[in-house]
């Protein structure tokens, strides 16, 4: 994915969302939620714009953490009750889409110490299937509105041959930043573990993790 494509794409977004008359503008939140923790900035678009992805991040949203035993609530409910939704296994096809349609202040999000949005999205992208991203989204009930990635599940190494099972975290993290082509970003993962992930029990790979 071309970098300045996505950008582009994203400015050409945040035009269209912007003049949306049904796309609600920021407005200010009582002041029992704007504390240190959820500190209130002006936010990467127009407030209620992580609706306009809604049907990008469904099938990757972890439904199980509500209270319904609804487990296909509709993806724009569960906006609209909860704060905060939980992704797993967001894909490759997923990834390009929100590459092309994310604004462009919303890719350079990163979870404290990981690496940006844009980063973890592209290189998902050029994993292809060997690759698969989990994280979160903070809805429009908070001003705080944004998709974050915080771990990634790498199961192969493009076309290497090397046994990925075998290898140590160092060798792990060491692969994984040279894909990234991250060379510059020094900070290591809070968490490098062999697993078979829940949402794909058929495989297994190296779950990588920032808190």
């Amino acid at each position: 994915m071309n970098k300045m494509t996505a950008y582009s794409a994203g400015v050409n977004y945040l035009a269209t969302i912007e003049k949306n008359s049904n796309v609600a503008v920021p407005i200010p939140l009582p002041h029992t939620v704007t504390d240190d923790k959820h500190h209130c900035f002006q936010g990467y678009a127009p407030r209620g714009w992580t609706r306009q992805i809604a049907d990008i991040i469904e099938p990757f949203i972890d439904v199980g953490q509500s209270d319904s035993s609804d487990t296909c609530a509709d993806v724009m409910s569960l906006l609209e009750t909860y704060d905060y939704l939980k992704l797993y296994g967001l894909d490759c096809e997923a990834s390009v889409q929100l590459l092309n349609c994310l604004p462009n202040r919303a890719l350079d999000d990163r979870q404290n110490n990981a690496p940006s949005l844009h980063c973890l999205l592209d290189m998902c992208v050029h994993g292809g299937s060997d690759i698969d991203l989990s994280g979160y989204v903070i809805t429009p009930l908070r001003c705080d509105e944004r998709i974050s990635i915080d771990a990634l599940m790498v199961y192969r190494f493009g076309n290497s041959s090397c046994d990925i099972a075998g290898m140590t975290p160092e060798e792990v993290w060491k692969h994984v930043v040279e894909l990234g082509n991250m060379q510059c970003f020094a900070t290591s993962p809070d968490e490098i573990i062999w697993r078979r992930p829940f949402w794909a029990p058929h495989r297994q790979g190296w779950w990588i993790w920032w808190d």
